[in-house]
């Protein structure tokens, strides 16, 4: 496939209107209803743009980060370098195994080696052979960063610092599976191994200061985990499906009685999957791909529960809002403090069948959004209308990272793509 003449392809724009239709043409004090599926249209609430500049997160997450970038549709996309991590999509696949830090990209090859590309001179400057015995077992290989110190922990449980100088601090070797992306909460290290033991290591000096089990009489999810935070309390969603918490202040589990009150009736199953999200003080879970809950932590009472979807395709949470691509290819937009529909769209009508959401970036009157095909579309985020389409030729996306003057594309095939903006 070739993507470095991608510039060549032209930009399709076109515009949608969409006319939400209501059972009365008097405006309700709240919500606006639609006939046909007597859905809740919000009226009171948009969906919010994505923070800039944030200064100091309390979570450093340096490859699930929550970007923002405006795109520019009236510039050419040119591809300036690509590179391949692996060539086991399971093993490899993973956007934490890149990490951009300042004008370099840093990544594990499979050789066991920490790559550094410099993206000034768009070229490989080094390689250091950082694991000596390679083996399957030590990949996935996670990267991360905390001041001026890089820290990788491999699929092995091993967890390695290191200056930027690759001079060794400390080594520990914990001898458990890790599927999840290690992230760092101020000077805390924060682990969420497939055994589903989550862990707090010093980032100092690498002693434990923590570690809780949570068992449960079923397989791990070859996936990992997830974990969300809110003010000093961090939220597990663990590898086995149990969601759980953690207050980072005192080290000390959480017992949170609305975690219980929700169903998971699926939780044993093999086959269970759940989403977390947090966005200011609003706990969102997603479960099985049809289960939402959603919880004001600080009035601390539910704002929806155990609200029934039915044949979602594929969903992404942002900031307030749930976007949803259902089985019939239509997009809706939710909000997760009351399951209002901020606007829909039908994907048939542009020739986008078979599609997933990869990415969603939002700003003061656009959002943008790109598919697993690498269609990117900028839309009207007040209404819903489509403003213009762009085809990136990347198939199989998997994530997406910036910096100041780049994109980075990976696809599930492990390989890498760098565009120029």
């Amino acid at each position: 496939m070739n993507l470095i003449n991608i510039n060549k392809y032209l930009i399709l724009a076109f515009f949608f209107t969409f006319l939400f239709s209501c059972s009365n043409s008097e405006k309700n004090e709240m919500v606006q209803y639609n006939d046909k599926n007597n859905e809740v249209y919000e009226q009171n609430d948009f969906i919010h743009n994505d923070i800039i500049n944030q200064e100091d997160p309390l979570i450093k997450d340096y490859y699930n980060r929550n970007d923002y970038y405006k795109w520019s549709f009236s510039s050419n996309f040119d591809q300036v370098f690509k590179f391949s991590i692996g060539n086991d999509e399971k093993l490899f696949a993973k956007s934490s195994s890149i990490l951009i830090d300042n004008n370099s990209l840093l990544f594990i090859n499979k050789k066991g080696q920490l790559n550094i590309i410099d993206l000034i001179n768009l070229e490989s400057k080094n390689k250091y052979q950082i694991i000596e015995k390679v083996n399957n077992e030590l990949f996935p290989a996670f990267i991360s960063k905390d001041k001026n110190h890089y820290f990788i922990a491999l699929g092995n449980g091993t967890i390695i610092k290191f200056t930027k100088d690759l001079k060794l601090i400390w080594k520990k070797e914990l001898n458990q599976i890790l599927r999840t992306p290690i992230k760092i909460y101020e000077n805390k290290l924060i682990i969420i191994f497939n055994t589903n033991k989550i862990m707090s290591i010093n980032t100092e000096n690498g002693d434990i200061e923590w570690e809780y089990k949570y068992e449960l009489d079923k397989p791990s999810l070859s996936t990992g985990g997830d974990l969300q935070v809110y003010k000093n309390f961090i939220f597990f969603k663990l590898p086995n499906g149990i969601t759980t918490s953690v207050d980072m202040i005192m080290g000390e589990q959480n017992e949170l009685n609305f975690l219980s009150e929700i169903n998971q009736n699926n939780l044993l199953s093999y086959n269970y999957q759940s989403t977390i999200h947090i966005y200011d003080n609003i706990f969102v879970i997603l479960e099985d791909n049809k289960n939402l809950y959603s919880y004001d932590l600080d009035n601390q009472k539910f704002l929806i529960f155990n609200e029934q979807f039915k044949n979602i395709k594929s969903f992404l949470f942002k900031n307030n809002s749930l976007f949803v691509i259902d089985n019939s290819n239509i997009l809706k937009v939710y909000n997760i403090k009351n399951n209002n529909i901020f606007w829909t769209i039908d994907l048939n009508q542009i020739d986008l069948e078979k599609n997933h959401i990869t990415y969603v970036s939002v700003n003061d009157q656009f959002l943008h959004m790109i598919l697993n095909d690498g269609t990117l579309l900028n839309i009207d985020k007040t209404n819903g209308s489509i403003l213009d389409k762009l085809n990136l030729k990347i198939n199989n996306l998997d994530s997406i990272t910036f910096n100041k003057d780049f994109y980075i594309f990976s696809q599930k095939n492990s390989k890498n793509l760098i565009f120029k903006k």
